[in-house]
C-alpha cells in the first residue's frame, strides 16, 4: 500500500496497531543470533536507514511507540553549502522503490560513494547492501548492477575503513554529498507489555496454520511455545499533532551591515 492515509480517518483513534508472526524456524543458521524484528519512524520521503536507526523488537511482547517529529531548516546559499539536488546515483537506487519519492540524504549518499570505492578496490560491494548495487562509475558516467561481496571476504569492510579515514579519497569519491538543507527526525519513546494473551493464542495458531509457510515439525506439540516465542505487537501513537520546526536566518543582512560599518559616502 502506497497511499497516505490519516491515523485518524474513518473515526480512528489516531493510533496505528500491527500484529506479526516471524517464523523464526526459517531463519538461516549461524548468520544471524537473534530473533524478533526492526522497526523505524520515519518521514514518508525520507529513506529508512534501517542498519542504523533501526530500533530492536523483541518477540512475545506488544511495543508502544510514541513519537515526536522535528524538522531543521537551514539557511540555502550564499549562506550555506548545502544542497537538495538527488545526484545521479542515489536516483538509480530510488528507481528501485517505485510509487514513492525520496528526497536526498546525505546519510545515503556517503553509503553509495563508500561502495563506490569498494567496488574499485574489491570488484564487489558490501553484501549487507545490497539495496545500493546500482552503482555510477566516475570514469564513463555508467551505472552498473555491482555483484556483493562474499561475508566471509575482509575487503569490504578494509576499503570502507580506508575511505572514511582519508580526507583525499573522501574529496575523490563523495564530494557530491553535500549537507541536507532539512533533516526531519522523530523521537521515539518505547515501552512494552508481555505479548500475547491467553485469549488470542488460538486466534493466532489458526492464523499460523493457514499460512503457506511450512510450519516447525514439532508444532503439534509445542505450538504454545512456538506463538510465544515468535510473536510480537506494535502501537504506533503520535505524542502530540504539533511538528518542532527550527529555522536558521541569516544574522547579518545589508540593512544591518550598513548600520554596523557606518553610512558610505
Amino acid at each position: 500500500m502506497t497511499d497516505v492515509r490519516k491515523s485518524n480517518e474513518y473515526g480512528g483513534s489516531g493510533k496505528l496497531e500491527l500484529n506479526f508472526y516471524v517464523h523464526s524456524h526459517q531463519y538461516v543458521p549461524y548468520i544471524t543470533e537473534d530473533i524478533g524484528m526492526i522497526g523505524m519512524v520515519h518521514d514518508n520521503t525520507q529513506f529508512p536507514m534501517i542498519k542504523f536507526a533501526g530500533r530492536a523488537l523483541v518477540t512475545g511482547f506488544k511495543h508502544r511507540m510514541t513519537y515526536a517529529k522535528k524538522t531543521i531548516f537551514y539557511l540555502r546559499a550564499p549562506y550555506s553549502t548545502c544542497n537538495d539536488e538527488t545526484p545521479p546515483i542515489m536516483q538509480a537506487m530510488f528507481n528501485s522503490y517505485p510509487d514513492v519519492e525520496y528526497v536526498y540524504s546525505e546519510d545515503v549518499c556517503y553509503d553509495l560513494c563508500t561502495e563506490v570505492y569498494t567496488y574499485y578496490m574489491c570488484g564487489c560491494i558490501d553484501p549487507k547492501q545490497w539495496n545500493a548495487r546500482s552503482i555510477l562509475l566516475s570514469q564513463t558516467e555508467t551505472i552498473i548492477v555491482a555483484p556483493l561481496c562474499n561475508i566471509s571476504d575482509t575487503c569490504y569492510t578494509q576499503a570502507a575503513t580506508v575511505l572514511m579515514n582519508s580526507s583525499i579519497l573522501l574529496e575523490e569519491y563523495c564530494s557530491y554529498c553535500s549537507q541536507q538543507c532539512s533533516i526531519t527526525d522523530f523521537i521515539v519513546k518505547s515501552s512494552m507489555w508481555k505479548a500475547p494473551a491467553a485469549w488470542l493464542m488460538d486466534d493466532i495458531k489458526n492464523f499460523v496454520e493457514n499460512s503457506e509457510i511450512l510450519l516447525p515439525t514439532d508444532w503439534s506439540v509445542n505450538w504454545h511455545s512456538h506463538i510465544q516465542s515468535n510473536y510480537l505487537s506494535i502501537e504506533l501513537v503520535h505524542e502530540s499533532i504539533f511538528v518542532e520546526n527550527y529555522t536558521q536566518t541569516p544574522a547579518m543582512g545589508p540593512i544591518t551591515a550598513l548600520s554596523d560599518v557606518g553610512d558610505i559616502k
